[in-house]
């Protein structure tokens, strides 16, 4: 059984599957836009970025309860030079387990 899944025009994945499942995950990034209720709530947020009180857009979320939409068409392939020497690109086998990664990190299987 064999599967295409494009996720976007310049990334898509083969996935064969024989009996058991077994998985490639890729690491993308993407940008989430989130709606403020006012000028005022954006400007509060801002100064509480700023000054360190919220320290991410999930921190901002959900301080301000905010409604958010994924923003599909800025999905971009992140690769290894931009993530540290991490994986972006796993093989799994059906347990799960990491049988080859991307990555140039020499700790990535320690526990």
């Amino acid at each position: 059984m064999k599967y295409l899944i494009g996720l976007e025009p310049k990334l898509s994945l083969t996935i064969i599957i024989v009996g058991n499942m077994f998985y490639i995950d890729t690491k993308l990034t993407i940008w989430d836009r989130m709606v403020f209720e006012s000028e005022e709530q954006m400007l509060q947020a801002k100064a509480m970025l700023e000054s360190g009180e919220l320290k991410s857009g999930l921190d901002v979320s959900d301080h301000f309860m905010l409604s958010s939409e994924i923003q599909l068409d800025t999905q971009e392939e992140l690769y290894v030079e931009e993530n540290n020497g991490l994986c972006t690109i796993e093989i799994l086998n059906e347990e799960g387990d990491t049988v080859w990664h991307n990555g140039t990190d020499e700790h990535y299987f320690e526990d």
